[in-house]
């Protein structure tokens, strides 16, 4: 006696056919995996597939916007200074000196660069962000 497998959903055909001892019934595989291509065929596209939402971008608000470029002033005008200087003041009190320790120093600089570029950038992806929302409206 064969299935009706016409009356089972497509999570029992997938599950008898992960089941099925494929070589001693391959007739019944095959009928398996034919009822599951025709219902393939015969569901929409929409049903099959779940829509792809693209993740919303964080919003800052004016508070943050004004924060980042308060720090972006901060680093940047720190690392001016210390290329002015030559020193960097580091952790505990140790400074790094040019001079001295110049791996060290430029590490630090750079460090301190990225972080002010970073800032700027977050508050410049934000206003575009908001002019585009202002002339899609």
């Amino acid at each position: 006696m064969q299935p009706d497998y016409s009356k089972y959903t497509v999570d029992e055909l997938y599950e008898a056919l992960g089941s099925i001892d494929q070589h001693a019934y391959p007739q019944r595989t095959e009928n398996i995996k034919s009822e599951i291509q025709q219902r393939a065929a015969n569901t929409p596209v929409e049903t099959r597939t779940p829509p792809v939402t693209k993740p919303k971008s964080k919003e800052l608000g004016l508070g943050a916007q004004i924060f980042l470029s308060l720090m972006a002033v901060i680093f940047l005008s720190a690392a001016i200074y210390a290329l002015y200087v030559g020193e960097i003041n580091g952790a505990r009190g140790a400074d790094l000196s040019q001079k001295d320790q110049p791996t060290l120093f430029y590490l630090s600089f750079f460090t301190h660069l990225f972080v002010a570029c970073y800032c700027v950038l977050q508050v410049y992806k934000q206003r575009k962000r908001e002019q585009l929302a202002k002339k899609s409206q």
